[in-house]
């Protein structure tokens, strides 16, 4: 994914803070889909004309629920990126998997962006 969307001008540095997880299969699927998604939107939007960037990745079981945190230190999100992303295809099959996985997600656009997804399986 990475080769894909990697403007060779921006270093990328990843961080992740992962538990030691295991999920059955019908989480595993649309939580990897979700995953993909959000970092696929850092890389493509977050760090134009930049030199360097980072996007953190955690994964982590607390009080008896899962929470998934994407972020990046990118541009962020006005208002109105906001608003149309509302529109947006990839946006909207995070919103969806989000429902399948009987989950939360909670969106902040600024200093960077971020996404939180909270779920039980």
């Amino acid at each position: 994914m990475l080769q894909m969307y990697r403007d060779y001008e921006t270093e990328i540095e990843f961080k992740n803070d992962l538990d030691n997880i295991y999920l059955d299969i019908e989480t595993t699927v649309p939580l990897g889909l979700i995953l993909s998604e959000l970092i696929t939107n850092s890389l493509k939007h977050a760090f134009r004309g930049r030199k360097k960037g980072g996007i953190s990745i955690k994964f982590k079981y607390i009080d008896n629920k899962y929470v998934l945190e994407v972020s990046d230190d990118g541009v962020g999100m006005s208002k109105s990126d906001k608003k149309d992303s509302s529109g947006s295809i990839g946006l909207m099959v995070v919103e969806m998997l989000t429902r399948q996985l009987n989950g939360v997600l909670e969106m902040n656009g600024s200093d960077g962006t971020s996404f939180k997804l909270t779920f039980n399986e």
